[in-house]
Protein backbone atom coordinates (compact mmCIF):
# COMPACT_ATOMS: atom_id res chain seq x y z
CA UNK A 1 0.00 0.00 0.00
CA UNK A 2 3.00 2.20 0.68
CA UNK A 3 4.31 1.63 -1.96
CA UNK A 4 1.32 2.29 -4.28
CA UNK A 5 0.94 5.75 -2.88
CA UNK A 6 4.84 6.59 -2.89
CA UNK A 7 3.97 5.89 -7.05
CA UNK A 8 1.04 7.76 -7.08
CA UNK A 9 2.25 10.92 -5.47
CA UNK A 10 5.87 10.32 -7.66
CA UNK A 11 3.32 10.34 -10.86
CA UNK A 12 1.74 13.91 -9.87
CA UNK A 13 4.97 15.38 -9.32
CA UNK A 14 6.25 14.40 -12.65
CA UNK A 15 2.95 15.21 -14.10
CA UNK A 16 3.11 18.90 -12.71
CA UNK A 17 6.79 19.65 -13.10
CA UNK A 18 6.10 18.30 -17.11
CA UNK A 19 3.11 20.77 -17.34
CA UNK A 20 4.92 23.68 -15.83
CA UNK A 21 8.01 22.72 -18.31
CA UNK A 22 5.61 22.41 -21.42
CA UNK A 23 3.74 26.16 -20.22
CA UNK A 24 6.85 28.02 -20.58
CA UNK A 25 8.17 26.30 -23.59
CA UNK A 26 4.51 27.18 -25.58
CA UNK A 27 5.57 30.52 -24.05
CA UNK A 28 8.93 31.02 -25.57
CA UNK A 29 7.53 29.57 -28.92
CA UNK A 30 4.57 32.12 -28.84
CA UNK A 31 7.41 34.65 -28.48
CA UNK A 32 9.20 33.94 -31.42
CA UNK A 33 6.03 33.93 -33.27
CA UNK A 34 5.86 37.32 -32.60
CA UNK A 35 4.89 39.21 -35.97
CA UNK A 36 3.77 36.22 -37.42
CA UNK A 37 0.26 35.21 -38.29
CA UNK A 38 -1.29 32.01 -36.36
CA UNK A 39 -4.11 30.44 -38.18
CA UNK A 40 -7.06 28.60 -36.42
CA UNK A 41 -6.72 30.47 -33.13
CA UNK A 42 -10.39 31.89 -32.47
CA UNK A 43 -10.15 36.04 -31.99
CA UNK A 44 -11.49 35.63 -27.86
CA UNK A 45 -8.62 33.43 -27.45
CA UNK A 46 -6.98 34.40 -24.38
CA UNK A 47 -3.77 37.53 -25.39
CA UNK A 48 -1.73 39.50 -24.28
CA UNK A 49 0.10 42.27 -26.29
CA UNK A 50 3.75 42.36 -26.81
CA UNK A 51 5.64 45.36 -28.86
CA UNK A 52 6.80 43.91 -32.16
CA UNK A 53 9.97 45.95 -33.52
CA UNK A 54 9.26 44.31 -36.79
CA UNK A 55 5.95 46.09 -36.89
CA UNK A 56 6.45 49.03 -34.81
CA UNK A 57 3.37 48.04 -32.61
CA UNK A 58 2.28 45.73 -30.07
CA UNK A 59 1.13 42.53 -31.89
CA UNK A 60 -0.95 39.59 -30.08
CA UNK A 61 1.44 37.34 -27.56
CA UNK A 62 -1.18 34.06 -27.49
CA UNK A 63 -0.82 32.29 -24.33
CA UNK A 64 -1.27 28.27 -24.32
CA UNK A 65 -3.28 27.81 -21.16
CA UNK A 66 -3.04 24.25 -20.40
CA UNK A 67 -6.33 22.48 -19.41
CA UNK A 68 -5.11 21.75 -15.94
CA UNK A 69 -3.74 24.77 -14.64
CA UNK A 70 -4.08 26.29 -11.33
CA UNK A 71 -5.26 29.13 -12.90
CA UNK A 72 -8.54 28.10 -14.35
CA UNK A 73 -9.80 27.17 -11.28
CA UNK A 74 -12.65 29.44 -10.28
CA UNK A 75 -11.45 32.21 -7.78
CA UNK A 76 -12.85 32.95 -4.23
CA UNK A 77 -15.57 34.93 -5.52
CA UNK A 78 -16.67 32.53 -7.95
CA UNK A 79 -17.97 30.69 -4.93
CA UNK A 80 -19.86 33.91 -3.60
CA UNK A 81 -21.29 35.97 -6.49
CA UNK A 82 -23.29 37.78 -3.86
CA UNK A 83 -20.12 39.33 -1.50
CA UNK A 84 -19.98 42.84 -0.91
CA UNK A 85 -17.24 44.49 -1.46
CA UNK A 86 -13.83 43.24 0.13
CA UNK A 87 -10.26 44.50 -0.23
CA UNK A 88 -7.15 42.45 -1.84
CA UNK A 89 -4.94 45.53 -1.73
CA UNK A 90 -1.57 44.79 0.38
CA UNK A 91 -2.21 47.61 2.54
CA UNK A 92 -6.17 48.64 1.30
CA UNK A 93 -5.11 50.43 -1.80
CA UNK A 94 -8.37 49.74 -3.70
CA UNK A 95 -10.67 50.21 -0.83
CA UNK A 96 -8.81 53.74 -1.00
CA UNK A 97 -9.55 54.54 -4.46
CA UNK A 98 -13.39 53.62 -4.34
CA UNK A 99 -13.93 56.18 -1.28
CA UNK A 100 -12.21 58.68 -2.97
CA UNK A 101 -14.00 58.34 -6.26
CA UNK A 102 -17.17 57.93 -4.05
CA UNK A 103 -17.96 54.15 -5.21
CA UNK A 104 -18.23 55.24 -8.87
CA UNK A 105 -18.47 52.08 -11.42
CA UNK A 106 -17.34 52.25 -14.76
CA UNK A 107 -13.57 53.89 -14.10
CA UNK A 108 -10.80 53.26 -15.79
CA UNK A 109 -7.50 52.12 -14.17
CA UNK A 110 -3.67 51.28 -14.83
CA UNK A 111 -1.83 48.66 -12.98
CA UNK A 112 1.69 48.71 -13.21
CA UNK A 113 3.22 46.40 -12.64
CA UNK A 114 -0.08 43.91 -11.74
CA UNK A 115 1.68 40.53 -11.03
CA UNK A 116 -0.33 37.92 -9.56
CA UNK A 117 -4.42 38.19 -10.79
CA UNK A 118 -5.68 38.44 -7.62
CA UNK A 119 -2.85 38.18 -4.77
CA UNK A 120 -1.92 41.91 -3.13
CA UNK A 121 -3.84 43.42 -6.54
CA UNK A 122 -5.40 47.02 -6.22
CA UNK A 123 -7.29 46.66 -9.21
CA UNK A 124 -8.68 43.46 -9.33
CA UNK A 125 -11.55 44.62 -6.86
CA UNK A 126 -12.43 47.49 -8.62
CA UNK A 127 -12.61 45.38 -11.75
CA UNK A 128 -14.81 42.99 -9.91
CA UNK A 129 -17.25 45.16 -7.84
CA UNK A 130 -16.98 48.09 -10.03
CA UNK A 131 -16.62 46.96 -13.55
CA UNK A 132 -13.96 49.29 -14.57
CA UNK A 133 -11.74 48.91 -17.11
CA UNK A 134 -8.73 48.83 -17.66
CA UNK A 135 -4.71 48.12 -18.08
CA UNK A 136 -2.60 45.39 -16.71
CA UNK A 137 1.21 45.26 -17.34
CA UNK A 138 3.27 42.74 -16.54
CA UNK A 139 6.59 41.47 -18.27
CA UNK A 140 6.43 38.05 -15.68
CA UNK A 141 5.63 35.10 -17.89
CA UNK A 142 4.49 33.11 -14.53
CA UNK A 143 1.91 35.95 -13.67
CA UNK A 144 0.30 35.95 -17.44
CA UNK A 145 -1.71 33.31 -17.15
CA UNK A 146 -3.39 33.96 -14.47
CA UNK A 147 -4.25 37.68 -15.67
CA UNK A 148 -4.96 36.17 -18.65
CA UNK A 149 -7.41 33.43 -17.31
CA UNK A 150 -9.33 35.70 -14.69
CA UNK A 151 -8.86 39.36 -15.41
CA UNK A 152 -10.88 41.27 -18.49
CA UNK A 153 -8.72 44.05 -18.74
CA UNK A 154 -5.73 44.52 -21.58
CA UNK A 155 -2.83 42.97 -20.84
CA UNK A 156 0.47 44.02 -22.12
CA UNK A 157 3.75 42.17 -21.34
CA UNK A 158 6.84 45.07 -22.16
CA UNK A 159 8.75 46.37 -19.02
CA UNK A 160 7.92 50.48 -18.91
CA UNK A 161 10.29 53.09 -19.07
CA UNK A 162 11.81 56.09 -20.83
CA UNK A 163 11.32 54.70 -24.49
CA UNK A 164 10.02 52.41 -26.83
CA UNK A 165 12.37 49.59 -28.31
CA UNK A 166 15.12 49.40 -25.55
CA UNK A 167 16.89 46.29 -24.63
CA UNK A 168 16.44 46.26 -21.00
CA UNK A 169 18.38 43.64 -18.09
CA UNK A 170 14.88 42.43 -16.54
CA UNK A 171 15.78 40.42 -12.93
CA UNK A 172 13.85 38.06 -11.54
CA UNK A 173 14.39 37.39 -7.26
CA UNK A 174 13.70 34.00 -5.73
CA UNK A 175 10.42 32.75 -5.92
CA UNK A 176 8.66 36.31 -5.63
CA UNK A 177 7.76 37.47 -9.03
CA UNK A 178 6.58 40.37 -7.11
CA UNK A 179 10.18 41.56 -6.28
CA UNK A 180 11.32 41.41 -9.86
CA UNK A 181 12.44 44.94 -11.78
CA UNK A 182 14.41 46.40 -14.63
CA UNK A 183 17.94 46.79 -13.86
CA UNK A 184 19.30 50.62 -14.81
CA UNK A 185 22.43 52.68 -14.09
CA UNK A 186 20.21 55.07 -13.24
CA UNK A 187 17.40 54.05 -11.09
CA UNK A 188 18.81 51.32 -8.30
CA UNK A 189 16.19 48.50 -8.04
CA UNK A 190 15.13 47.64 -5.36
CA UNK A 191 15.88 44.35 -3.26
CA UNK A 192 19.10 44.14 -4.81
CA UNK A 193 20.35 42.28 -1.99
CA UNK A 194 18.29 39.49 -2.31
CA UNK A 195 18.81 36.38 -3.58
CA UNK A 196 18.62 36.40 -7.69
CA UNK A 197 17.15 33.53 -9.90
CA UNK A 198 18.23 35.35 -13.04
CA UNK A 199 18.14 37.66 -15.89
CA UNK A 200 16.23 38.22 -18.87
CA UNK A 201 16.83 40.63 -21.69
CA UNK A 202 13.63 42.26 -22.85
CA UNK A 203 12.30 45.22 -24.80
CA UNK A 204 10.59 48.04 -23.87
CA UNK A 205 7.94 50.29 -23.75
CA UNK A 206 6.39 53.75 -22.89
CA UNK A 207 3.41 54.37 -20.80
CA UNK A 208 2.17 56.81 -23.36
CA UNK A 209 2.44 54.11 -26.40
CA UNK A 210 1.00 50.98 -24.04
CA UNK A 211 -2.43 53.75 -23.75
CA UNK A 212 -2.50 55.12 -27.07
CA UNK A 213 -2.65 51.22 -28.32
CA UNK A 214 -5.28 50.70 -25.94
CA UNK A 215 -7.28 53.79 -27.16
CA UNK A 216 -7.36 55.03 -23.14
CA UNK A 217 -8.91 57.44 -22.14
CA UNK A 218 -7.29 60.87 -22.31
CA UNK A 219 -8.62 61.06 -18.48
CA UNK A 220 -7.79 58.08 -16.10
CA UNK A 221 -8.93 57.28 -12.60
CA UNK A 222 -6.47 55.47 -10.91
CA UNK A 223 -2.92 54.30 -11.76
CA UNK A 224 -1.06 51.74 -9.40
CA UNK A 225 2.43 52.37 -10.00
CA UNK A 226 5.02 49.51 -7.78
CA UNK A 227 7.75 48.70 -10.13
CA UNK A 228 10.45 48.30 -7.62
CA UNK A 229 12.55 51.08 -8.33
CA UNK A 230 11.98 52.19 -11.48
CA UNK A 231 9.02 54.26 -10.93
CA UNK A 232 10.81 57.68 -12.39
CA UNK A 233 11.96 55.96 -15.59
CA UNK A 234 7.89 55.48 -16.32
CA UNK A 235 6.49 58.62 -15.72
CA UNK A 236 9.69 60.29 -17.56
CA UNK A 237 8.42 58.68 -20.48
CA UNK A 238 5.03 59.22 -19.89
CA UNK A 239 3.05 62.43 -21.91
CA UNK A 240 1.79 64.38 -18.82
CA UNK A 241 0.14 67.07 -21.61
CA UNK A 242 -2.01 63.87 -23.67
CA UNK A 243 -3.32 61.77 -20.41
CA UNK A 244 -4.12 62.82 -16.92
CA UNK A 245 -4.08 60.32 -14.05
CA UNK A 246 -6.31 61.94 -11.34
CA UNK A 247 -5.07 59.43 -8.50
CA UNK A 248 -1.76 57.44 -8.31
CA UNK A 249 -0.37 55.40 -5.88
CA UNK A 250 3.32 55.14 -6.08
CA UNK A 251 5.61 53.00 -4.05
CA UNK A 252 8.56 54.24 -1.92
CA UNK A 253 8.49 57.85 -4.33
CA UNK A 254 12.00 59.28 -4.76
CA UNK A 255 13.04 62.89 -4.61
CA UNK A 256 13.61 63.02 -8.55
CA UNK A 257 9.97 61.11 -9.21
CA UNK A 258 7.97 63.92 -6.38
CA UNK A 259 9.80 66.69 -8.37
CA UNK A 260 8.42 65.52 -12.31
CA UNK A 261 4.80 64.68 -10.40
CA UNK A 262 4.88 68.24 -8.73
CA UNK A 263 6.25 69.97 -11.73
CA UNK A 264 3.11 68.29 -13.63
CA UNK A 265 0.17 69.75 -11.11
CA UNK A 266 0.52 66.49 -8.87
CA UNK A 267 -0.47 66.94 -5.08
CA UNK A 268 1.17 64.07 -2.32
CA UNK A 269 -2.02 63.09 -0.09
CA UNK A 270 -0.69 60.81 2.21
CA UNK A 271 1.22 57.22 3.11
CA UNK A 272 -0.58 53.87 3.59
CA UNK A 273 1.05 51.46 5.47
CA UNK A 274 4.77 51.41 6.28
CA UNK A 275 6.19 50.02 3.18
CA UNK A 276 5.96 53.33 1.59
CA UNK A 277 2.97 53.45 -0.72
CA UNK A 278 2.12 57.42 -1.83
CA UNK A 279 -0.79 58.97 -2.77
CA UNK A 280 -0.93 61.75 -5.13
CA UNK A 281 -4.09 63.28 -6.91
CA UNK A 282 -3.95 66.03 -10.16
CA UNK A 283 -5.13 69.39 -9.10
CA UNK A 284 -8.29 69.00 -11.56
CA UNK A 285 -9.52 65.98 -9.90
CA UNK A 286 -13.76 66.76 -8.64
CA UNK A 287 -13.73 67.87 -4.89
CA UNK A 288 -10.10 67.94 -4.64
CA UNK A 289 -10.73 70.46 -1.59
CA UNK A 290 -12.97 67.89 0.28
CA UNK A 291 -10.30 65.66 -0.61
CA UNK A 292 -6.91 67.08 1.07
CA UNK A 293 -9.03 68.13 3.51
CA UNK A 294 -9.91 64.88 4.59
CA UNK A 295 -6.81 62.87 3.37
CA UNK A 296 -3.92 65.21 3.25
CA UNK A 297 -1.20 64.05 5.57
CA UNK A 298 0.60 66.57 8.03
CA UNK A 299 3.29 64.41 10.08
CA UNK A 300 6.22 63.57 7.88
CA UNK A 301 6.39 60.47 5.59
CA UNK A 302 8.57 57.45 6.49
CA UNK A 303 9.99 54.38 5.24
CA UNK A 304 13.34 52.23 5.68
CA UNK A 305 13.12 54.49 8.88
CA UNK A 306 14.33 57.13 7.01
CA UNK A 307 11.71 60.63 6.99
CA UNK A 308 10.84 61.91 3.80
CA UNK A 309 10.68 65.61 4.09
CA UNK A 310 10.14 66.43 0.65
CA UNK A 311 6.73 64.81 0.34
CA UNK A 312 5.33 67.68 2.60
CA UNK A 313 7.30 70.40 0.98
CA UNK A 314 4.78 72.71 -1.30
CA UNK A 315 7.44 73.98 -3.10
CA UNK A 316 10.84 72.11 -3.40
CA UNK A 317 13.65 73.62 -4.37
CA UNK A 318 16.03 70.68 -5.86
CA UNK A 319 19.69 70.71 -7.14
CA UNK A 320 20.09 69.02 -10.88
CA UNK A 321 21.32 65.81 -9.50
CA UNK A 322 17.30 65.51 -7.58
CA UNK A 323 18.64 66.47 -3.87
CA UNK A 324 17.11 69.24 -1.82
CA UNK A 325 18.79 72.67 -1.25
CA UNK A 326 19.14 72.84 2.62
Amino acid sequence: MKVQLILIIFVLIKLHVKSHKALKSHYQQDQQAIGSTLHGIPSNYPHAYQWSPHNHTFVPLFIRIPPNSDSLKPGFLAFQPQISFRSFSEVQQDTIVTKIFDHIKGGYFIDLAANDWIKWSNTYALEYFYHWDGICIEPSWRCLVGLLANRRCKVFTNPVTSQTGEIVTFRYYGGEDALSGIVSEVEELDHKGKSRRGDKQLMSTTLTDVLNFAQAPKTINYMSLDVEGSEYLVMKGFNFSEYTILLLSVERPKVKLHKLLTQNHYIFLFQVGEFGDCFYIHETISNKSLILQAYKQKEVPRWNREKKEYLLEESVNFTENGNIHG
